[in-house]
């Protein structure tokens, strides 16, 4: 089992990205595991996904809000932190058949949330599309590298 994979069953998870300071922002997020491969999902416009498109280096952690329901740790937002060590990963953008197989991992875990509310969210009021991304353990085989392709980093965004 991948170390990213033993997230699997956590409700939330902390996953911290960067600022273009370095400065680390940790920031609650539902993961779904499928076949070995560990999905997030973020939206267009958010700024986890400026800073990710700019450095797709994170730091998966687990979230000290235990196992409690998956809505508590969306509602709890900022109050959520890292419990434990850390393992460092690399955000890669997903699309195509890849993208939706990351959208059924994540619809199946978190129903409603993730099959309904939060994708309306990112529509209805945000009015953006929803990004499927893949978690890969920093110097595994599948880790695109730090230097990526454009369309692994996403052009430089601003924080």
């Amino acid at each position: 089992m991948d170390d990213l994979e033993r997230f699997g069953d956590e409700k939330t998870v902390v996953v911290t990205t960067y600022r273009r300071d370095g400065t680390p922002v940790d920031t609650p997020v539902h993961i779904a595991v499928e076949a070995g491969d560990v999905y997030m999902r973020t939206y267009e416009s958010a700024m986890k996904w400026k800073r990710l498109r700019r450095d797709p280096r994170v730091m998966v952690s687990r979230a000290d809000m235990g196992r409690r329901p998956a809505l508590v740790g969306l509602l709890a937002g900022k109050r959520v932190h890292r419990a434990g060590q850390g393992i460092p990963a690399r955000a890669v953008l997903l699309e195509g058949e890849e993208s939706n197989r990351a959208a059924h991992a994540i619809r199946r875990k978190y129903p409603f949330l993730q099959g309904f509310l939060i994708p309306w969210v990112h529509r209805h009021v945000y009015r953006t599309r929803t990004l499927n991304l893949k978690l890969v353990r920093r110097d595994s085989p599948g880790d695109p590298g730090a230097g990526g392709t454009q369309s692994q980093r996403g052009s430089q965004g601003r924080d």
